[in-house]
């Protein structure tokens, strides 16, 4: 582990000669760096100008979630390029204690809905959040997992979850109709859902 003197990332990757590196970055992502992982603390309010800087310094997978405790906010960002790491991270995310007072806000959220800290989410936010993308026309599992893990503090694994949800609620229909629910498989709006 290496100490970085006035957040200098770049003087730090090349004392550990490259490899896998996590970047513990304070406010701002250093424009001229190479890692792997990412992990910044910022101001709640900040994650649309936070993930550009992450996705500049070529780490396409970002996760941002404000974190809440009463009158206190603060953004947590991360960046990767590893989908794997990003569902990692996000599934420690979910398992912090949940008896600490913290709730979540996904800074995507317009209406800014708090969370509950849970290993098993209430996905009321996911639900909504992928019929609205529905809406625009089907999309395959695949799709919609990786929706889920890259443009919500949700993981993959709870937008399976979802879409078996809503399948079981007629909701949204597939195709094909029988089957294992596959990467492949399309999800749609039923017909009475999408105003049909």
């Amino acid at each position: 582990m290496y100490v970085v003197p006035n957040g200098n990332v770049a003087a730090a990757l090349k004392a550990v000669g490259g490899g896998s590196v996590l970047a513990v970055i304070d406010e701002t992502v250093e424009k001229s760096f190479s890692a792997a992982v990412v992990l910044l603390r910022a101001p709640a309010g900040t994650w649309r100008a936070q993930q550009a800087e992450l996705e500049r310094a070529g780490l396409e997978l970002t996760a941002g979630v404000e974190l809440v405790d009463g009158d206190e906010e603060l953004l947590v960002g991360f960046g990767t390029r590893s989908a794997k790491t990003l569902e990692a991270f996000k599934t420690e995310l979910w398992a912090l204690d949940e008896y600490a007072g913290v709730r979540y806000r996904d800074p995507r959220d317009p209406e800014g809905h708090l969370m509950d800290i849970s290993l098993e989410p209430n996905p009321g936010a996911l639900r909504r959040e992928m019929l609205q993308r529905l809406r625009g026309g089907g999309m395959s599992v695949t799709q919609l997992k990786r929706f889920a893990l890259t443009e919500t503090v949700y993981r993959a694994s709870d937008a399976q979850k979802v879409i078996v949800a809503l399948l079981h609620a007629g909701v949204v229909t597939r195709v094909p109709e029988g089957g294992r629910l596959g990467g492949d498989v399309v999800i749609s709006l039923a017909p009475a859902a999408s105003g049909g």
